[in-house]
């Protein structure tokens, strides 16, 4: 029995120390290093550094990566005319197509991103010379109403005389549909059958500002139109554009007079029996009751 005990520590001995001192490889793969051709090589290293040579079976081989993006940045024109020029630059062409030359970073150097294009541009930031225009974004006014807007003159074309005038077309057709300042002049006759004309006239800047104006005629909610303000001298033309919708007719009156109504319920009945009573005994005497 002592034999046989002394024999298992023996073998447990021996067995335990292998099992102690045997080296497990722990395989990391290396970080990428991608090369130019958008592809790196696959590589491993065992970080229990067994020295072992049963390495994964990916390692050693090729796999996709990139090496760097192309920045396509877009630059637009000023918009004359309802068109403007567009076209696009790289801002990584030097650290990337130059560099890789792979088609994936080169769109730079072929259709449409080479060339420069003609685009509509009702809807986009409708500026030149004259700059932005402050007026409404949204206007609801009545026919006759006014809207009134402001445009700048710069100040290097502040000695040259300018003549302005707006205009409103429609955004989808191009067609005019209204031409501002529209005046109209009393007649100098005492009896005339046309007690007024109409006079084109003009708006003149004052320094450098040019304050305008369009109406509400010949405009309706939903539809879009540009507004253009053209200020001409002698020397040449300054244009500036805004879109803009029409809103609705503002109803808040409603409201109010409802509120008024109201609050003067007493008066308003009152004044009513008050005009029945009157219209009552002028239609009795209109008859002949009190002849």
């Amino acid at each position: 029995m002592g034999r046989k005990w002394g024999l298992f520590l023996i073998l447990l001995i021996v067995f335990g120390v292998n099992f102690v001192w045997a080296c497990n490889p722990y395989w990391i793969q290396n970080p990428v290093n991608c090369l130019v051709n958008d592809s790196y090589i696959v590589t491993y290293y065992d970080m229990n550094s067994c020295n072992s040579t049963n390495v994964p079976i990916r390692n050693g081989t090729s796999d996709y990566c990139n090496f760097c993006n192309e920045e396509l940045e877009s630059t637009e024109t000023n918009c004359i005319d309802f068109f403007q020029n567009l076209s696009w630059v790289d801002n990584n062409f030097a650290s990337c197509c130059s560099v890789t030359n792979l088609p994936s970073d080169c769109n730079i150097l072929s259709l449409p991103y080479n060339e420069t294009t003609t685009q509509n541009c009702y809807w986009a930031n409708l500026t030149e010379e004259l700059g932005s225009l402050d007026c409404q974004v949204q206007p609801n006014m009545g026919v006759n109403e006014k809207e009134y807007c402001i445009a700048r003159i710069p100040t290097n074309y502040s000695n040259e005389t300018f003549k302005c005038i707006a205009i409103i077309k429609n955004g989808l057709t191009d067609e005019i549909i209204q031409t501002n300042p529209q005046y109209k002049e009393m007649s100098q006759t005492f009896i005339s059958f046309f007690p007024e004309s109409d006079t084109r006239q003009w708006f003149t800047p004052a320094n450098n500002i040019v304050n305008f104006y369009y109406t509400g005629k010949n405009l309706h909610p939903d539809n879009k139109y540009v507004l253009t303000i053209e200020c001409s001298s002698q020397q040449r033309t300054l244009v500036s554009q805004m879109p803009f919708d029409m809103g609705y007719e503002d109803m808040s009156f409603v409201f109010f007079r409802t509120r008024w109504m109201m609050a003067n319920w007493g008066y308003i009945i009152t004044g009513a029996l008050i005009l029945f009573i009157i219209m009552a005994l002028a239609f009795l005497w209109w008859k002949g009751v009190f002849r």
